[in-house]
């Protein structure tokens, strides 16, 4: 096969030694024609470059001096590619593993769509042994500067296969058409992580390629299933997303920016609520890094985990958790939760659009609730009023303000919230109240600020 039919599968790197090797294996293991594989190290210290050369002799390991971030590292593997003549280049995050199949089913789609500059697989949140869709694509959100996925959170069975247009596809499973990119720029590295995927993209549409996302390409991807992560999550998300929409969105940015600070506001609120003083600390830094349009990556910032320590186990008490989020979701915590709860004899109250899925799971006591109706005032919450010694609310990174009211309203002697990264409190009602004024604190503050900041006065189309 000529060189220019070839695809270079390029991997970027950095402290996972453990998902590249998964990740390196599942590779492997493709009989989906003619690729070699690349691995962009960003200077890792937990021995991953060793690993690499011991393990795998024949993926070209590509080791950078220092930490560029994903955007500066898959930018060195595709140049790697453009400079050796490849026709395609298979940008792959270092937690995904690869379904038989992967690569020939994105192959096919650009060889059927000429037109296509990018396209992406779908994406399983692995973790949860089940095929619950993180995204077969996106499409960005331009009135709140955010990203809506598409499919999120359904349960596949192996149904959804259709390939589909969208705004962006996510860098950890994306196939680039080497004639798209040529002589034009690459992932742009200020964005250093997060939205730069996004704003690739972006630009192959607005140079007349497609973007599209493959139902019938698999991967598995871990960071959508593990409740670990860092602060690095918060600050480059939100301080990239402001920066995505000024780029692009001139004449309505400010409402935009407005509403993207109120979001952001509602979750320094929680983390104030919890006591993660820390957390505040890096989204109080985002917010004025993004309206000082401080760029790139940000040196000794403090990384903290999102994850706290184990709680102490509850005693034993019958228990219902009220699950207050997407079904893959629920199973990524449904383990830690269960640990918490020790012995207790537990049910789980879950939309009832989820439940049938939801039943896949042996052991599961599901109980359903009508779709609309999770709030105190519902009748079908009411119905488990007084049924229960303990209540539990298992949210994701949000107090859900109706869920917090239902969970209080069912007069249970314990109520708790739980997130997604492991912190539980005690629920009261003055809970929602600190949460409400921590909220407005923020946002009154950081719309004064967003007021006078550079990033409303200086024009960067």
């Amino acid at each position: 096969m000529p060189s220019g039919d070839r695809t270079a599968v390029v991997v970027v790197t950095w402290n996972k030694a453990a998902r590249v090797r998964d990740c390196l294996r599942s590779l492997e293991a493709l009989s989906d024609g003619d690729f070699g594989v690349f691995v962009v190290d960003n200077a890792s210290t937990d021995g991953t470059a060793a690993m690499i050369r011991e393990e795998f002799p024949g993926v070209a390991l590509l080791v950078n001096d220092e930490n560029l971030g994903g955007a500066g590292g898959f930018n060195c593997g595709m140049r790697h590619a453009l400079d050796r003549g490849y026709g395609f280049v298979w940008l792959l995050d270092d937690d995904v593993t690869v379904e038989p199949g992967a690569l020939r089913a994105l192959r096919e789609v650009m060889a059927e769509r000429p037109d296509c500059g990018v396209v992406g697989s779908k994406i399983y949140a692995a973790g949860t042994g089940l095929a619950f869709i993180q995204e077969l694509g996106a499409f960005i959100d331009w009135e709140n500067a955010a990203i809506t996925l598409n499919r999120n959170g359904e349960f596949d069975h192996g149904r959804i296969a259709e390939t589909v247009e969208v705004d962006y596809v996510p860098a950890c499973s994306m196939l680039v058409r080497t004639e798209a990119v040529e002589g034009r720029e690459l992932f742009d590295p200020s964005y250093f992580l997060y939205w730069d995927d996004i704003d690739f993209c972006h630009r192959l549409t607005l140079a007349g390629w497609q973007v599209l996302a493959c139902g019938a390409s698999v991967v598995n991807h871990f960071a959508s299933g593990e409740r670990a992560g860092t602060s690095l999550t918060l600050y480059y998300a939100l301080r990239n997303s402001l920066y995505f929409m000024k780029q692009y969105q001139m004449d309505s940015f400010e409402a935009c920016a407005q509403r993207r600070l109120e979001r952001a506001a509602e979750r320094a609120g929680l983390f104030r609520t919890l006591g993660r003083e820390a957390l505040v600390g890096t989204m109080e830094g985002s917010v004025r890094d993004a309206l000082a349009m401080v760029r790139g990556r940000v040196e000794d910032m403090p990384v903290v985990p999102l994850a706290t320590k184990p709680p102490e186990k509850l005693a034993s008490a019958k228990t219902l958790v009220l699950v207050a989020q997407r079904p893959h979701i629920f199973f990524q915590c449904r383990a830690a939760v269960e640990d918490l709860l020790g012995g207790s004899e537990v049910e789980y109250l879950v939309n009832e659009r989820y439940v049938p899925d939801l039943q896949a799971v042996e052991g599961a006591r599901l109980i359903a609730y009508p779709s609309g109706t999770f709030s105190a005032d519902s009748t079908a919450m009411q119905a488990y009023a007084g049924r229960y010694e303990r209540v539990v609310l298992l949210g994701k990174d949000g107090l859900f303000r109706n869920a917090v009211r239902a969970a209080l309203s069912l007069g249970a002697g314990e109520t708790f919230f739980a997130d997604f990264y492991g912190n539980v409190i005690p629920l009261a009602p003055r809970t929602l109240d600190e949460y409400a004024a921590h909220t407005e604190a923020f946002r009154s503050q950081w719309t004064a600020d967003l007021e006078q900041s550079k990033l409303l006065l200086v024009d960067v189309s």
